[in-house]
């Protein structure tokens, strides 16, 4: 197919001579149109713009008009008002020629780079196009369909507007944008320096955000698809909301002020910039995933959806939902700890906490004690709960019945902290020697390996020593005490007939276990362990409703 050039020079003084004669009035013209009959010959068009001069419509045609724009010298006051761009694409440099309007109607691609002159609006259309800006002001770009590119100049942009290709916009050192919109499609965005965007809302699709340096954006929405967003240096999001979809979240030094996510699956990876606030409305199905090595000054979770939630920067407030939450502190301190419904886990670092709520539901506080100078209220709240501190490297010295703060080690031993404890109704001690005591409720006592002395007090408790050589005291109620495989030497205090109960994990029948009487006193052995059953007789002793098999 023949290509045919035409060379214009629009200085607002030589004819141009096409299928007809185009002559300028004191500089300006109302109206150039170029159109080609489609006789299968294509057209290309090669403008040169110089000098000052007012074009009101300029206007492309179809059957294969292609087209570039360039300029020739200065030309602050050269001007097209309405700029219609062909079907066989263009290239349109501008620099000091303000063009008002372009738009383009056809499906080939166009490259568009803007000048220092203000734009007010460039409307393109299916084609894979590419737009850089300059240092005018510009008000609308819609970038339409296709696969496009926008490069950001220093001059700003009040609405970028790309379609559901797979788009890129780059933006540097004093962009501005005031407001992006982004339908489906793979799309990314990257911004450095001091680049900024006021409002932005993508609508499906896969999107891929990187920040670094100083940039920002102001306010961001996410309505479906993905969003994968990372915030290097010292960049930052004000507000940042999802309603539906997945979110990744990495940041550096950079800050969120705000998330706000709607039925949206997230997983956030904080860095040290931290985050301002993290609201979890609805549910999606699926685990929250937070880690955050900064500051988090509060995190809201209102859904049954589960929280795995790691806090190594601490937090002033966390409130998680109805779902089964694990939160994981370090040692920074956290202010407020409330996990409301589910069977959470909370595990709790050497900085402590000022209150951990644990809310309704089978949840449990895991801790190896805290600084010594540092304190936690914990509220076990309903259900049955438990305060395991098997990952304690000293001997334990706990009370569940105690009012007020107590410290979990014997008096003179290196402080692990102060806790207050209310509500639980279990204790898992260390590896060491303890002393655990339970409360009024029906308590399951495990002192780990160590020689341990275990108090059920009153309720229906279950006492496990554990390895080592124990003494089981059961208290008030109707008590069982349980021995597993290699449990040791162990002695009851306490042991009513027809109330309380033996369990051995390795005896499976009366005849597994052997009964000795050692005065007031009765000795059992199942394998290679002992339980020395005190003030107890022998006949009465030996009756397999005192036993669990």
């Amino acid at each position: 197919m023949a290509t045919v050039v035409h060379t214009i020079v629009l200085d607002g003084v030589t004819p141009i001579e096409l299928d007809q004669t185009y002559t300028w009035q004191d500089g300006r013209l109302d109206f150039l149109g170029i159109a080609f009959p489609d006789d299968g010959t294509d057209h290309r068009l090669d403008f040169t713009m110089q000098g000052d001069w007012l074009i009101r419509h300029l206007r492309l045609g179809d059957f294969g008009v292609s087209s570039r724009f360039t300029e020739s010298g200065d030309g602050l006051e050269r001007r097209i008002d309405w700029l219609w761009l062909g079907d066989g694409g263009a290239q349109v440099v501008l620099g000091e020629t303000r063009v008002r309007h372009i738009t383009a109607f056809d499906t080939e691609s166009n490259a568009i780079t803007l000048g220092i002159r203000r734009t007010t609006s460039v409307e393109l259309f299916e084609g894979n196009d590419t737009v850089i800006g300059g240092s005018g002001r510009v008000t609308t770009i819609d970038m339409g369909g296709g696969n496009n590119r926008f490069t950001a100049g220093t001059g700003s942009v009040e609405a970028l507007i790309m379609g559901d290709g797979n788009d890129r916009i780059t933006m540097g050192e004093g962009a501005a944008i005031g407001w992006v919109r982004l339908y489906d499609g793979r799309d990314s965005l990257t911004m450095t320096g001091d680049a900024r965007i006021e409002s932005l809302r993508s609508d499906g699709g896969v999107k891929t955000f990187d920040l670094s340096g100083t940039a920002m954006i102001e306010q961001a929405m996410m309505a479906g698809g993905e969003m994968r967003l990372t915030l290097s240096d010292a960049a930052r999001i004000s507000m940042l909301k999802t309603d539906a979809g997945d979110l990744r979240l990495t940041t550096g030094a950079g800050h969120v002020d705000a998330l706000v996510a709607h039925e949206t699956t997230v997983d956030l990876r904080i860095g040290t910039g931290g985050i301002g606030q993290i609201s979890l409305i609805g549910t999606t199905g699926a685990t929250q995933k937070i880690t955050s090595k900064g500051w988090v000054g509060a995190l809201v979770a209102t859904g049954p959806d589960g929280v795995d939630l790691v806090l190594k920067g601490g937090a002033d407030s966390i409130r998680t939902g109805l779902g089964g939450d694990v939160v994981r502190t370090n040692a920074e301190y956290v202010g407020t700890i409330r996990t409301m419904d589910g069977d959470d886990l909370v595990r709790l670092g050497t900085g402590g906490a000022g209150l951990v709520d644990l809310g309704d539901g089978h949840d449990t506080l895991a801790t190896a004690g805290l600084e010594p100078l540092a304190s936690v209220r914990i509220w076990g709240g309903n259900g049955s709960d438990t305060l395991d501190l098997s990952r304690a490297r000293v001997a334990l010295d706990v009370s569940l019945s105690a009012s007020g703060y107590q410290q979990i080690v014997p008096e003179g031993k290196d402080s692990r902290g102060w806790f207050w404890l209310d509500g639980f109704e279990h204790l898992t001690g260390s590896g060491k020697a303890d002393r655990l005591v339970g409360n009024q409720e029906g308590n399951v006592l495990r002192g780990g390996g160590g020689k341990d002395s275990l108090f059920g007090m009153d309720g229906d408790d279950t006492l496990i020593g554990g390895k080592g050589n124990d003494v089981l005291t059961g208290g008030w109620g109707a008590d069982v005490f349980r021995f597993a495989r290699g449990h040791g030497d162990d002695v009851i205090t306490d042991f009513e007939i027809g109330m309380d109960v033996l369990q051995f994990g390795n005896a499976s029948r009366l005849r597994d276990i052997s009964f000795a009487a050692q005065g007031d006193d009765v000795l059992l052995r199942v394998g290679d362990g002992t339980v020395l059953v005190q003030n107890v007789a022998l006949d009465d002793l030996r009756d397999a409703d005192n036993f669990l098999f």
